[in-house]
C-alpha cells in the first residue's frame, strides 16, 4: 500500500466522521423567528459540535503530521490507521 493511498482512506474517515457531526445540527427553519435565536435555543448542540469538529481535526492533522514522516508504509501502517480512524469516528 502507497502512503497516498493511506492518506486518502484516512482523510475519507475523518470526513464522514466530521460530516456525521453536522446532522445533529437543525434549527425549525423560515417562519419560526430569526435564525440568531434559533441557534441561541439549540447553543448547546452547536458548542458541542464545534468542540467535537475541533477535536477531529486536530486528531486528523497530527494523523497526517505522523504519515509525512512514514518512509515506507509496511502493513502495521493501514491496522494502525484503522484503529485511528476508528477512535476519532467514535469520539462523537
Amino acid at each position: 500500500m502507497s502512503r497516498t493511498r493511506l492518506e486518502v482512506f484516512s482523510d475519507a474517515v475523518f470526513a464522514v466522521a466530521i460530516t456525521l457531526l453536522a446532522l445533529n445540527l437543525s434549527v425549525a427553519g423560515p417562519g419560526h423567528g430569526p435564525l440568531l435565536h434559533q441557534v441561541a435555543d439549540h447553543w448547546s448542540s452547536f458548542v458541542a459540535y464545534l468542540i467535537s469538529f475541533s477535536t477531529i481535526g486536530l486528531i486528523w492533522v497530527n494523523h497526517h503530521a505522523l504519515i509525512a514522516n512514514l518512509a515506507v508504509v509496511d502493513r502495521s501502517w493501514p491496522c494502525s490507521t484503522s484503529s485511528c480512524c476508528c477512535s476519532s469516528s467514535s469520539s462523537r
